[in-house]
């Protein structure tokens, strides 16, 4: 069973870079580690409330996915990660219709992963994982703030473009057993922990991260203050702020929790 959307894997070119540019938009990273990917690797996490992180990777290893990566596309949203309680039930289904990556579960630090790739999944890689004992847990309490400087709250939905968002949320359901809905012309897909991906008509690829918050004009005033540019929605329609992707190397939207 998918339990929830558990993390977004980002691809950068640097870890010094990309938490800089993070922090411009209320973002910024922790816990860098130094020991992952065979030693190829610096990453670090952000918490985004609902159960869900931000995983921000500078991978050098040629032959490594993050750095095909970051050949093939550049720096930004490279993969998401949902949560199974049964690995090996999961990736059954999966290899019903579509391989798995090198067709092996990796014991990795962070649990038991799985990928499936983007010509094989719905235009980005789809990573399965099931904790184990040694792995990172989500921190209890949690943490009161999602950002420093902003009002935000949780992690509302991830956007992703498809040539037919229809057939990507079909495509979705079959690979992961989790159903989708459409909501106009894009399609909808819920899991567990209040985090929705959502497939719009666009070039296919994870696009943008969208974000609650609590004070839309606290957090417009924020972003000035700090230089950040962004535009913000007509007041006649959703009530929103957008930060492009050439800040944080992905797109950022923040919404008030009014207009969901």
């Amino acid at each position: 069973m998918i339990l929830r959307l558990q993390h977004i894997g980002t691809a950068h070119r640097s870890h010094a870079s990309a938490a800089e540019r993070l922090r411009q938009v209320g973002l910024e990273p922790a816990e860098l580690r130094t020991d992952q990917g065979r030693g190829f690797q610096l990453d670090s996490r952000k918490l985004l409330g609902n159960e869900c992180w931000l995983h921000v990777v500078h991978n050098w290893n040629p032959e490594a996915r993050v750095c095909q990566y970051l050949r093939r596309q550049g720096e930004g949203l490279e993969h998401i990660a949902v949560e199974t309680d049964d690995i090996e039930g999961a990736v059954a289904r999966v290899k019903e219709s579509a391989p798995i990556f090198e067709d092996r579960i990796f014991h990795a630090a962070d649990g038991f992963e799985a990928f499936v790739y983007p010509e094989d999944a719905c235009g980005f890689t789809v990573e399965l994982i099931q904790p184990h004992a040694s792995s990172w847990n989500w921190p209890d309490p949690p943490p009161e703030r999602v950002s420093p400087t902003l009002s935000v709250t949780h992690l509302a939905e991830v956007v992703a473009g498809a040539a037919d968002p229809e057939a990507a949320g079909r495509r979705f359901e079959e690979l992961f057993d989790v159903g989708f809905e459409m909501d106009g012309a894009s399609a909808r897909v819920g899991f567990r922990n209040n985090c929705v991906l959502r497939f719009q008509a666009g070039q296919p690829g994870l696009r943008s991260l969208m974000f609650e918050t609590a004070d839309l004009d606290a957090d417009s005033r924020a972003l000035e203050e700090a230089g950040t540019p962004f535009e913000a929605g007509s007041p006649a329609l959703r009530r929103e702020l957008r930060i492009a992707a050439g800040v944080a190397g992905f797109e950022v939207v923040v919404r008030a929790a009014d207009s969901a």
